[in-house]
């Protein structure tokens, strides 16, 4: 298969860490304006780093503080979309430029932040330099569906948090040489190692659409 883009825009900006991170009490501060309260948890974090480290994957429920979900997902059906960039992938995707001052826009903008980077990396364990982040939310509709694709050839976190209703149907991520079905739950999150790694989106039936914030940290340079 060769290597096409995938979820990504051509150009992407460049962090502004550098090699330096500061401590990671601020970071955890602005997330618990988002968070559930157990997701800043060391011990936590401990284990969501030892998953990642043994299959490269983990899965978490319920991380959005509840009221804070709600409002994700009032703001979503009332947010702005247009077609990817990519007119194979028939599927919608909501730039953070053209969502005007709303929930979804800060929560857009704390995923791109520095501070959301610093917390994404002290949940997963990485300890390394961000080259590149990209922030990009999705809207699958009924007969939509994300064909088989490969992200990033670069070492990559990527970090899906899923607002979509549990009424829909279809909507599956499904990763394809692994074999492995990722549940579709409300105010869940899948972070993945996306170098390399084949997966598809199963086509949305039926009423309601699906919805995802998927955040991408990029830490090293395609092989």
């Amino acid at each position: 298969m060769g290597r096409r883009p995938g979820f990504f825009l051509t150009e992407l900006p460049a962090s502004v860490l550098g090699d330096a991170f500061p401590p990671i009490t601020a970071a955890l501060a602005e997330a618990s304006r988002w968070l559930h309260p157990r997701l800043l948890d060391r011990s936590f974090a401990d284990q969501t780093r030892a998953e990642l480290t043994e299959h490269g994957h983990l899965f978490i429920t319920e991380v959005l503080r509840a009221p804070r979900a709600e409002v994700l997902s009032q703001s979503l059906a009332a947010a702005h979309f247009v077609p990817h960039h990519h007119a194979e992938y028939p599927l919608a995707i909501a730039p953070l430029a053209q969502q005007g001052d709303s929930p979804l826009a800060g929560f857009m903008g704390w995923l791109g932040s520095d501070e959301g980077v610093r917390y994404h990396l002290w949940l997963s364990g990485i300890d390394a330099e961000i080259i590149k982040v990209q922030v990009q939310c999705s809207r699958m509709r009924d007969g939509d569906r994300f064909p088989p694709h490969v992200d990033t050839w670069a070492d990559t976190l990527a970090v899906v948090y899923n607002l979509t209703s549990d009424r829909v149907e279809g909507g599956v991520l499904h990763f394809i040489d692994e074999g492995l079905e990722v549940p579709r739950q409300f105010n869940s999150t899948f972070a993945f190692l996306s170098r390399g790694r084949r997966h598809e989106v199963t086509a949305v039936r039926g009423e309601g659409s699906r919805y995802s914030v998927t955040a991408f940290y990029v830490f090293g340079t395609e092989g």
